[in-house]
């Protein structure tokens, strides 16, 4: 949004990048156990996978959906302190 994009495309492209990096990591950790000779056959705890995707697809929808409706200053503020709330979270669990 800094450089005067809407947020939603800045949003699109994020998940964009999210979907590009999380599927490269867990091509890798499905591998890693092999290459290193591990008897693990992977490092991905499946029925976490299987419980996120089917969540995440709904909640992707409904999210569009609510951004698509909601203001362009409204949904600004509500993802800027939604950061801040996740930055003060970050800051606060890893200080101690």
């Amino acid at each position: 949004t800094h450089y005067q994009f809407s947020i939603q495309r800045a949003a699109g492209t994020a998940v964009a990048c999210a979907l590009f990096i999380s599927s490269i990591s867990t091509i890798n950790l499905m591998l890693l156990p092999r290459l290193l000779q591990h008897s693990e056959i992977s490092y991905i705890f499946w029925p976490a996978v299987f419980s996120i995707i089917p969540t995440s697809m709904i909640f992707a929808w409904v999210g569009a959906r609510i951004a698509n409706k909601l203001p362009r200053n409204t949904l600004r503020r509500i993802f800027g302190l939604f950061l801040g709330f996740i930055g003060i979270y970050i800051t606060l669990s890893h200080s101690g």
